[in-house]
C-alpha cells in the first residue's frame, strides 16, 4: 500500500496502485527486471506512466496468471568460427596493383 502524505503529514492518502519503481521494489526485483518480466501484467495508466495494482502483482507473484514470473531464457546466439584452411590446400595471394603473385 501506497501512502501519499500532503500538508506536512495533515492530509494521507493510502492507495494500493504502485508506480513501475515502487512495484519492482514491492516484488523484491530491479526496476529493469521488473520491465522485462511485467510486459504482459495487467496494469492501468497509459503508455508514459504505467501504475500497477497491488493485488494483481500478487496474483502475478503466486503464479496464479497466465504470464509467467519467470520468462523462457532467451536463447542466445552462438558464435560460429571461421575454419582454418587444411595444410594441404595451398592459396595463391594476387597483389592486387602489381598482379605479381606470392
Amino acid at each position: 500500500m501506497r501512502e501519499v502524505i500532503f500538508d506536512k503529514g495533515a492530509r494521507v492518502i493510502k492507495s494500493p496502485w504502485l508506480r513501475i519503481a515502487e512495484a519492482a521494489a514491492y516484488c523484491g526485483i530491479s526496476r529493469k527486471m521488473f520491465e522485462e518480466r511485467a510486459g504482459q501484467v495487467p496494469h492501468g495508466g497509459n503508455s508514459r506512466t504505467r501504475i500497477y495494482h497491488v493485488k494483481v502483482l500478487d496474483r502475478w507473484l503466486e503464479g496464479l496468471l497466465d504470464v509467467p514470473f519467470d520468462p523462457p531464457p532467451v536463447k542466445r546466439r552462438q558464435r560460429t568460427f571461421r575454419s582454418r584452411p587444411e595444410e594441404d590446400e595451398k592459396f595463391t595471394l594476387v597483389n592486387p596493383v602489381t598482379g605479381k603473385v606470392h
